[in-house]
């Protein structure tokens, strides 16, 4: 787990007790995000462009450079990041609609999410928009990809977005029912279990169970989207659009 002030705590019995790592990453950034490969191999990403990784289960820390020093995109706060492998596909998004990725975690390239109604793509972050080109999302906070093609964006204002080409172009979905009062709330994490089932979670209570269908002729999967609650399961109708 990471917190403000850079806090790393590091749990060896399945979050029963907690011990604090903070000193091993030697920096007192916020840490936004946190995400493992495995027991071993994890990043930490956080405020003011700053992304930490580790091989050896959070003991020492490496930098990583996200953008190029002279990029006039820097710094911006990194909010979440996945990796499908380690070394391998990763990406992170954060403040002002960054969508940045990389084949081997080292090399990224950095994009902001342009989108014209319910069509997006992923435009080069530190140039300025063409006309046409859209508007951008805000702050994009969490990030899963089920597989090279498919996956899952959510954000600011009820933001959530869906790629089947590897994060090229998004299509902008509406999970929440007409008539929802505005602004809607912000969805700040997803997570995803090893089937590629997710979990988005938010501001004011939000849990959105999200369902997926393989389709027989092509790679495209298809998402569905069910609200949850204590009560009911996650079949609650309202606020979500069925």
């Amino acid at each position: 787990a990471v917190g403000k002030g850079g806090v790393v705590l590091r749990s060896s019995n399945a979050g029963v007790t907690w011990r604090e790592h903070t000193e091993y990453t030697g920096v007192t950034e916020d840490f936004n995000d946190v995400y493992f490969f495995d027991a071993r191999r994890g990043y930490v990403v956080g405020e003011n462009g700053l992304a930490l990784v580790t091989n050896n289960a959070g003991f020492n820390w490496g930098s990583v450079a996200i953008t190029p020093e002279d990029d006039p995109a820097t710094p911006v706060a990194f909010y979440g990041i996945h990796l499908q492998r380690f070394p391998g596909p990763s990406f992170i998004v954060g403040a002002d609609g960054l969508f940045s990725m990389s084949e081997d975690g080292e090399e990224w390239d950095n994009y902001k999410i342009m989108c014209v109604e319910r069509l997006c793509k992923a435009s080069v972050f530190a140039q300025a928009p063409e006309d046409g080109e859209g508007v951008h999302l805000g702050a994009l906070r969490s990030v899963r990809f089920k597989d090279t093609s498919n996956g899952l964006i959510v954000g600011d204002n009820g933001v959530v977005l869906l790629t089947s080409d590897g994060g090229e172009t998004f299509e902008l979905v509406t999970v929440f029912a007409e008539g929802t009062p505005t602004p809607l709330p912000n969805l700040t994490h997803l997570d995803m279990d090893h089937l590629g089932f997710m979990v988005i979670t938010g501001e004011q209570g939000i849990v959105i169970h999200v369902g997926h269908t393989s389709r027989a002729d092509s790679d495209k999967i298809d998402f569905t989207f069910l609200g949850c609650n204590l009560v009911e399961g996650c079949n609650v109708p309202l606020p979500f659009s069925a």
